[in-house]
């Protein structure tokens, strides 16, 4: 049952095909042919219109439009320079950006600052506890207080296990 549906399916999609190229390429014909014919009877004005408007946009080009892709090598060189570029709130826009990127970049350092303290006390307290390093050691002092508290307090409790 499902293979005889599949045959129909697939013959009936071929057909529409076969029949939608067909009808594509005698519309395509029959314009073909009426723009041919019609060619020779177009005549044009010879007399402008001072009704119409000027469309030519060499003329229209407003001298104080900006550069979208001027704009956009701008802000790739320097955050904000496309900002002023576009002389568009500017002065609002600009001021967020390096908020954002400061924000941003102070939280980045402050992670990296605090995993290698925490780093630098594990390693601390495992040497404490296999022996190689005691409480009173130059690395134990190295060891930033308030980790020092968390990790070296109880570093006889501490294990490698855990």
């Amino acid at each position: 049952m499902r293979i005889v549906t599949k045959l129909f399916l697939s013959a009936l999609f071929c057909t529409l095909l076969h029949l939608g190229a067909a009808q594509a390429q005698t519309v395509d014909t029959t314009v073909a042919r009426q723009l041919l014919a019609a060619r020779d009877t177009v005549v044009k004005p010879t007399i402008k219109n001072p009704a119409f408007k000027e469309t030519d946009s060499a003329k229209l080009k407003d001298p104080n439009a900006r550069i979208p892709r001027v704009a956009a090598l701008r802000s790739a060189i320097l955050p904000g320079w496309g900002q002023i570029y576009n002389k568009k709130n500017w002065y609002f826009k600009v001021p967020v950006i390096y908020a954002a990127l400061g924000i941003t970049g102070g939280i980045f350092v402050n992670n990296i600052t605090w995993y290698n303290r925490t780093k630098y006390a594990y390693r601390v307290a495992i040497n404490i506890q296999n022996g190689t390093d005691t409480l009173g050691s130059a690395a134990y002092n190295k060891v930033y207080e308030s980790i020092r508290r968390v990790f070296l307090t109880e570093a006889r409790a501490f294990s490698l296990n855990t």
